[in-house]
C-alpha cells in the first residue's frame, strides 16, 4: 500500500495506514512488515506522555485550541494538559486530553484532540485532525 496514493500524505492517511497494518509495529516486521521486530523502547504503539509540561506538548496543545476555535468559530481558552500520548510517526502523534474553557463559563472542561506535529517543516509543522469534548 502507498500511504496517500503518490499525493500529500495526511493524518488520515497515516491512521488508516496503521489502522490495516497492524499499528507501528507494521514497521518494525510486525503484522505487514518484513524484518525482526525492533525493541528500542520506542515501536509498538502509543506510550504515555510523562511530562505534561514539555513545550512540544504544550505547543501541540494550545495549537489544537486555536485551531478548533478556528474552525469550529468559538472562543475556548487553554487551561492544562490533563494527560497523553504520543506515538512516533513521521514526527510525533499527539492524543491529548486538555482542559479548556468557554469564555462565556468559569468551569473547565476535557477535550480530546489528535495533532500531527512536525515541528522540522516551516509549513504547516501542526496538523490538528480532531477534537471533541469528552462528556459523562
Amino acid at each position: 500500500m502507498v500511504i496517500g496514493g503518490g499525493d500529500a500524505v495526511t493524518l488520515s492517511d497515516i491512521n488508516q495506514f496503521l489502522f490495516e497494518n497492524g499499528g507501528v509495529s507494521a514497521f518494525a516486521g510486525g503484522p505487514g512488515g518484513s524484518s525482526p521486530p525492533i525493541d528500542d523502547g520506542r515501536s509498538g504503539g502509543w506510550m504515555p506522555i510523562e511530562d505534561l509540561k514539555d513545550p512540544e506538548v504544550v505547543m501541540a496543545a494550545k495549537f489544537a485550541v486555536k485551531e478548533h476555535n478556528k474552525q469550529a468559530n468559538t472562543t475556548l481558552i487553554f487551561i492544562t494538559m490533563v494527560k497523553g500520548e504520543r506515538l512516533e510517526v513521521a514526527g510525533w502523534l499527539f492524543r491529548l486530553v486538555i482542559s479548556a474553557k468557554d469564555g462565556r463559563t468559569t468551569k473547565p472542561k476535557n477535550y480530546r484532540a489528535v495533532v500531527w506535529s512536525r515541528v522540522w517543516l516551516k509549513k504547516k509543522p501542526l496538523i490538528l485532525d480532531s477534537f471533541k469534548e469528552i462528556r459523562g
